[in-house]
C-alpha cells in the first residue's frame, strides 16, 4: 500500500474478484477520497499512518462514535460468563485485570 493507493473490499465485489482477480481504478471524485479518509480516522484510535500531520481534528471528530470493545459479565449457575462485543460509542477506560 502507499499514500496514493487504497484497498477496498466488499461482499458485492466477490463475483468480480472471482472472475478477474484484483482490479483497480481511479477514485471517482474528491468527496470519495474524503469519505475514505473519514472512515480511516473513525477507526484510528488516535493514530494513523500518514506522511504528514493534520489528521488530528478528523480523528477527534469520531472519538465518541468509534467501535469499542464491551465485556459484559453475567452470573451463571457455576460462575460467571463474559460476553464480548463491539459497539459504537465513546471509549471508556478498560477495567484492570485482577487475579483474585
Amino acid at each position: 500500500m502507499s499514500p496514493t493507493v487504497v484497498l477496498v473490499g466488499a461482499t458485492e465485489y466477490h463475483g468480480t474478484f472471482k472472475q478477474h482477480g484484483l482490479v483497480h481504478s481511479d477514485a471517482p471524485d474528491v468527496e470519495w477520497v474524503d469519505f475514505v479518509n473519514e472512515q480511516v480516522c473513525r477507526f484510528a484510535y488516535e493514530a494513523v499512518i500518514a506522511q504528514s500531520a493534520g489528521h488530528e481534528e478528523l480523528i477527534a471528530k469520531y472519538i465518541d462514535i468509534s467501535p469499542i470493545h464491551e465485556a459484559i459479565a453475567l452470573p451463571m449457575a457455576k460462575g460467571m460468563a463474559t460476553i464480548h462485543r463491539y459497539a459504537f460509542g465513546p471509549r471508556v477506560a478498560k477495567a484492570k485485570w485482577r487475579d483474585d
